[in-house]
Order: C-alpha cells, then structure tokens, then sequence
C-alpha cells in the first residue's frame, strides 16, 4: 500500500519528538499524519503510545485497534494493546494479544519477556519458563529475562539453573544489585554461607545502606551462630529503617545473648509497638519480660 508522503513525514517527525520525550508535539505530529492519510496504521500505533503513556488508556486501545484494521500485521501494535489488557488484569485478552504478535513476529524478545510476566502473574510457571527461555535464547544480553527465568526456577525450588540464570545476569551486569541479593539468598537456602556472604559483602560496597542485604546479612551470622558479627551490621539495618520490627526482634535477641538485657527489652518492646500480631515477637517479649536478670533486680 502506498502512503501520502506528507503523511510519512510527520510520522518520522512524532517519532524523534516522542525519542525526545516531546509527548504534546509527537501527538500532534501523528495526528496530522492520521488527517493526512487515514490508512497510515503506524501512526494510530504511536498516537496510541502517547495516550497509553498519559493514562488515557481507553483512547489507546481504539487507537492500536485501528492501527491494526488498517495492518492486521503491525506486531506491535498487539503487543501494545496487550499491555493495556495486562494492566487491567484482563489476562485472558493480554495473552491472545501476545499470541497474535509473537505469531507475525516470532523473534521479538520483549513480547515474550512480558509473555511471561503475565504467566507468572496467573502462576502459570511451566508457560513461563517456555517463553523466558525463547527470550533468553534470542537475547543473550536481554537480562531481564534471565533475572525472571530464575525466579520462575526459583519458584520451583529448582535452584541450581536459577543459579546459573543469575551467574549470567551479574556476569553481564556485575552491578546489578537484585541479581545478587536474589543469588545470596539461594545460597544461603542451600547453606552455602560463605558463597552467600560474598555476594552480599560485594553488593553492600556497591549500595551500602541497602536495607534488604543488611539484614539478610545479619540473619546468616545468626544462623552460624556469630552473633557479635550479626550485631553491628542489624545495628545499621535499624539506623536506616528503626521502624521494620523484624529487625528490631533479631536485635533484641542479640542484646539478650550479650547480655544486655534490658537493653534487649527496650528493643522488643518497640517491636511489639509495631507489630503487635507478631506471635514471635511476643514470645520473646514474654521471655525478656520474664528474664531471672530483671527479677532478681526489682
């Protein structure tokens, strides 16, 4: 089919502007080019990108809808419409859309990568697996793919390949914080502490104050039974989060095993403040309550 070439140009035009983050003047530019040449389904895609991009989600399916009367072809504009549905928790519509894209263009990395976002969504793991591991094979640099195949592995206590999809995310990205983080935790499910420990130690020199591999950090010295190592970092832990009750429960613990008993009290007093469902957490406020220390100083 052959398009109005004054239509083409301001196609091109709504293109760069949208590289540029010019959302008004993209619309407008696509706009044009619709006036210009109704059939022009790429430019219903874009115009429809806009809108998605401003919330007017209603207003861009009809516009990826008519893209696609005009090109029952334009993959993307099945993926786009798809994503819409995702959004929406219309899974059923979502993956048909997928489907549709993937059958006109079969080697398009992210439609499968969001393929299997939606099926991990329904808890289809097996579905997942399948398109995660067309993904991974079609874009070895595509690491998010591999980062969400693994947990897809993960999920299905399958650790060794979610090990492997890792190993190859932090060997693409070696500052990537949750491949780590995500890694050190298998290992540390596996009892491999040491393994663990370095990979938290190297994500820590990357982000210092994360909050999330301090305490798990923590947690494997208690586990080894090192708590005087555990201490200082929880300490941290709390100095950036002094409201997350989990932490303040392994600290009061720790202080009880030092010795610090009233110490130890005063922590877990504040952790029941803030969770006061938390069985655990009253368990061991009874026992520090309770404590042969405090009663023999009343």
């Amino acid at each position: 089919m052959k398009y109005n070439q004054e239509a083409i140009k301001y196609l091109n035009q709504g293109i760069e502007l949208l590289k540029q983050n010019k959302d008004d003047e993209a619309e407008q530019a696509f706009v044009k080019a619709i006036e210009l040449d109704e059939n022009l389904a790429p430019a219903y895609n874009n115009y429809g990108i806009i809108k998605m991009f401003k919330g007017f989600l209603d207003g861009a399916l009809d516009a990826f809808r008519r893209a696609l009367e005009k090109d029952p072809r334009l993959f993307s504009a099945y993926s786009n419409a798809a994503a819409i549905h995702q959004s929406r928790g219309e899974s059923q519509k979502a993956e048909e859309y997928y489907l549709r894209s993937l059958q006109i263009n079969p080697n398009n990395v992210d439609t499968y990568y969001n393929l299997g976002v939606l099926y991990i969504e329904q808890n289809k793991l097996e579905e997942a697996k399948k398109v995660l591991e067309k993904a991974c094979q079609l874009d070895l640099n595509h690491t998010q793919s591999f980062y969400l195949l693994s947990s897809v592995y993960f999920k299905n206590d399958d650790y060794y390949p979610a090990i492997a999809n890792l190993q190859h995310v932090i060997n693409k990205k070696p500052d990537d914080i949750n491949a780590r983080y995500a890694l050190a935790e298998i290992y540390r499910r596996q009892g491999k502490y040491s393994m663990a420990i370095e990979q938290l130690e190297q994500l820590l020199q990357l982000e210092p104050d994360n909050e999330r591999a301090l305490v798990c950090l923590g947690l494997i010295y208690i586990e080894i039974e090192e708590g005087q190592l555990a201490l200082p970092i929880l300490e941290k832990a709390c100095s950036i989060n002094e409201n997350n009750p989990e932490i303040l429960e392994m600290l009061a613990i720790l202080y009880e095993m030092d010795g610090k008993i009233e110490k130890a009290l005063e922590t877990c007093k504040k952790a029941k403040s803030l969770a006061p469902d938390n069985l655990y957490i009253a368990e061991t406020l009874e026992r520090l309550e309770n404590h042969p220390y405090l009663k023999s100083n009343k």
